[in-house]
């Protein structure tokens, strides 16, 4: 609440929730109230919260928002599955950019910072989108991006723009190589070098998966200085290494 008064604010406590989040489990499950000096703060029965568009659950699993974007894909596909004999298949790719891939496309980093059995069963259906717009489009040169190439563009252009200095303040962390620690030359000195992490769960976290991502990506990529060069050389190797 401190930081409130410091910029002269109000917390406007009928719309706003908390969280308690924890690794397993719900913790403190009796904790349903918090009161603050501006009344009282509601905790979610079903422990799950709308913040800018992301829907936050207190064991950072996004099951709840990968649900909330299958059941908008699924539409999305009976939709292309009912105009595929309207529509040519250039009008149907547009239809999936509108209503597929701009949902899924939405910060990626975040939400597919998960388990892959979690993102499994919303996979299977965007595949089945991307591969019915893409039989239409069989004379198109540039086939659709699968979800998981449409997650390595997002965090490989984050690690990009961290290392050219392009990102907000808060997120202006430049990484360090293991050339920088290493006394002699290595095959991956030119990969980030990312710390030790004590559980799976925590390579979920954006700056490490975002790194390991970078470290994945061929010495060709890595190497382009302007952004626009390099997402379209990423884009190209991802679409020849294209995996579902």
């Amino acid at each position: 609440m401190s930081w409130f008064n410091a910029n002269y604010l109000v917390l406007n406590v009928g719309k706003s929730h908390f969280l308690i989040f924890s690794r397993i489990g719900i913790a403190f499950p009796q904790l349903t109230h918090l009161q603050v000096s501006q009344g009282s703060l509601c905790r979610p029965e079903n422990r799950v919260v709308r913040f800018l568009g992301i829907l936050l659950d207190e064991n950072l699993s996004f099951r709840n928002h990968v649900a909330m974007i299958r059941v908008k894909v699924s539409r999305s596909l009976g939709i292309i599955r009912k105009l595929r004999y309207t529509f040519p298949g250039s009008i149907l790719k547009l239809l999936f950019f509108c209503l597929v891939q701009s949902y899924v496309s939405y910060c990626p980093i975040v939400w597919m910072s998960t388990f892959p059995s979690t993102l499994r069963s919303l996979s299977v259906m965007y595949n089945k989108a991307r591969r019915l717009v893409m039989d239409t489009n069989r004379s198109s040169p540039t086939p659709l991006l699968s979800l998981r190439s449409i997650y390595i563009i997002s965090c490989a252009s984050f690690v990009f723009h961290q290392l050219h200095g392009n990102p907000p303040k808060s997120l202006r962390k430049t990484p360090m190589f293991i050339s920088d620690s290493a006394p002699y030359s290595l095959r991956s000195s030119n990969n980030i070098h990312i710390p030790p992490t004590p559980t799976i769960r925590s390579d979920f976290n954006p700056h490490i998966a975002c790194q390991q991502v970078w470290n994945s990506l061929p010495s060709s990529v890595q190497k382009c200085h302007s952004f626009w060069t390099f997402k379209r050389i990423l884009k190209d190797h991802l679409i020849k290494n294209q995996i579902d």
